[in-house]
């Protein structure tokens, strides 16, 4: 029998399958991974009691704080190298789209300006995307959501057959090589007029 975890994600069943988004588990042990990258499922915070507000934005976007920055970086490490590695070695990998959350983090480094008194300490932030967990490079995460949806695959077709009213998408990916499970009308259309 196939041993399937979900990283960042649930699978309803009565056994322990859940891996979590911020941890340091290994892959090695398992054949099916399904990961949704929902911070939401995370102990990452911009909660920083010395500030007010006390939770933290950069140019309007969430900024998680020092310790779940930290974090972060090393956790995105340890995702992309994982799966990158239980991908290459003949692992099945199923990624929920979740909707796609840009934010910040410090990056660990500051600049150190004036002397004594006068001195003050600017620190670096960078750009974070809840997608940055994933090793696919090739891949680019649009924004956008819906709920027409067409299945492209006999794969999925009971699966869309018995819940296609529960079913809408809130995020859609684009790139080269890539195998379509769903996509929308709109789509569709564009691939006809784009290939005949």
């Amino acid at each position: 029998m196939k041993d399937i975890k979900g990283i960042g994600f649930t699978i309803p069943s009565e056994d322990d399958d859940l891996i979590k988004l911020d941890s340091f588990s290994s892959l090695a042990d398992i054949d099916i991974a399904i990961i949704s990258c929902d911070l939401t499922t995370t102990s990452y915070s911009s909660y920083d009691g010395n500030s007010f507000p006390s939770h933290q934005e950069y140019e309007g976007k969430k900024l998680y704080n020092k310790e779940s920055s930290s974090l972060i970086i090393d956790h995105k490490a340890h995702w992309r190298n994982e799966l990158s590695h239980f991908v290459k070695n003949g692992g099945t990998l199923f990624i929920v789209l979740c909707s796609k959350k840009d934010a910040f983090y410090y990056t660990g480094t500051k600049n150190v300006s004036g002397t004594g008194r006068n001195q003050k300490s600017t620190y670096h932030v960078a750009p974070f995307c809840n997608y940055d967990f994933l090793p696919f490079n090739n891949i680019i995460y649009n924004v956008a959501s819906g709920k027409s949806i067409i299945p492209q695959s006999s794969v999925v077709s009971d699966l869309f057959k018995n819940f296609k009213n529960i079913f809408d998408y809130e995020v859609y990916i684009s790139g080269e090589n890539l195998s379509n499970f769903f996509s929308t009308k709109k789509m569709i259309e564009f691939s006809e007029a784009t290939f005949n």
